[in-house]
């Protein structure tokens, strides 16, 4: 939701750039999938405000780097696109991206007329070193973003060693890992910048988190606080959400023969030139609310981490044998903390898709990202699919979203 209250004079600064050619030749796919021809989802991606969450005992050790903290935005997206300001790169300078990317991890870059490279990624989301290194060896890189994706943490090793050899600031993108760690240390804690969204792991409504581990970073953040208008429609929302959470909406309807097959009307490749549709500038260092920052305060992480854990470690037992599908992490490491199932559709992934959304089981997809030569990224732009492990999700929630997926993925697949 936008929301609005960037400070004048950077606004008017800010205005300037977007006046001026901000897309570059970067051509992006059109999203397929249209909310308004499904029904409502039965079951939350992410997970709303219960009594559990207020009154469960909040955990005594640190769990993550990001429940304390100082510079706290309205979304991730203005975090990233703070730490991109503190660098103080010149309009052309080079960020590099992963291919597979949502938009808001690339608008905030494009809108600063910052020169995007989209490095490639392998088939479980590693970042092409080999790219990474010839092209730095070639050009001067100034940044890369790395994303941990769905709370898998990347080979940071790897990564701190290309960064130090060809002085590239690194910018860790924690926004699908909130908790989570690489070898003993908590994720966020080796870029010169980390970035986090924490409403993607607990029940608040908006919330964008930026840390600063380099030398002389918190330099020029000055946060901006919201108007008491905001502020109450904030607690309102979640009150509405508590109440309206507390009353059982679960009733799926009993499914006997699978829908008509979707009618393919969207262009399936290629690209078009687009506006950039998540980045507003009203709402550059505009603080997160004060209910939000309450909420991740007294988030009782243990309850969480387990809980996502344990649903994650359901739904890899559920798709071990199901035709056509991989779980794109077939384990579950000690040091992970999901954010979503993220399942691999082999097969028929568009049938699925359609039928999975006609019966409101939840599936979120990134389908409008940048066009690039990767391969994966191009394949999983249809065929990966995030589904909801969270903490909030009920034992018959889980169970039928399961025994959904395995009906229409063996019809369909039969």
């Amino acid at each position: 939701m936008r929301e609005e209250g960037s400070p004048k004079t950077l606004q008017n600064c800010l205005m300037k750039l977007q006046n001026n050619n901000t897309m570059q030749n970067i051509k992006f796919y059109p999203s397929l999938a249209d909310a308004k021809d499904f029904p409502a989802p039965q079951v939350t991606m992410l997970p709303e405000l219960s009594l559990s969450h207020i009154f469960s005992a909040h955990s005594a050790e640190n769990k993550t780097l990001f429940g304390n903290c100082e510079h706290f935005f309205y979304e991730g997206r203005y975090a990233l696109f703070q730490a991109l300001l503190n660098i103080d790169l010149e309009p052309g300078c080079i960020v590099l991206v992963p291919a597979y990317h949502c938009r808001s991890m690339i608008e905030p870059v494009i809108y600063l007329q910052l020169k995007v490279v989209l490095y490639p990624v392998d088939k479980c989301l590693n970042p092409d070193f080999e790219f990474i290194e010839r092209f730095a060896s070639n050009n001067k890189v100034n940044v890369i973003i790395l994303p941990h994706y769905f709370g898998f943490p990347q080979d940071m090793e790897k990564v701190l060693d290309v960064c130090r050899k060809h002085e590239i600031f690194l910018i860790e993108d924690c926004a699908h890992a909130f908790y989570g760690s690489y070898k003993g240390k908590l994720l966020g804690s080796f870029g010169h910048f980390s970035i986090a969204s924490p409403r993607k792991f607990l029940p608040v409504e908006d919330g964008g988190c930026l840390i600063c581990n380099a030398e002389n970073a918190n330099k020029k953040i000055s946060l901006h606080s919201r108007s008491l208008l905001l502020e109450v429609k904030s607690v309102l929302k979640c009150l509405m959400g508590l109440i309206v959470n507390s009353v059982s909406r679960f009733n799926p309807s009993s499914i006997t023969h699978l829908p008509p097959k979707m009618e393919k009307t969207h262009p399936q490749s290629g690209g078009e030139g687009m506006s950039l549709e998540e980045f507003y500038v009203e709402s550059v260092g505009l603080k997160g609310s004060s209910v939000s920052k309450f909420l991740i305060s007294i988030a009782p992480h243990e309850k969480i981490m387990s809980g996502r854990r344990e649903h994650y470690g359901q739904w890899l037992s559920a798709v071990s044998d199901l035709p056509g599908c991989d779980a794109l992490f077939s384990e579950l490491p000690a040091n992970v903390v999901p954010y979503v199932f993220p399942l691999v559709v082999n097969e028929n992934a568009e049938e699925i898709f359609y039928a999975l959304k006609k019966f409101g089981v939840p599936i979120w997809r990134w389908e409008d990202f940048a066009v690039s030569s990767c391969v994966y990224s191009k394949e999983y732009r249809l065929s990966l699919f995030q589904l909801p492990c969270h903490q909030e999700l009920s034992k018959e929630q889980l169970m039928w979203m399961v025994e959904t997926l395995k009906l229409v993925v063996n019809k369909i697949n039969a």
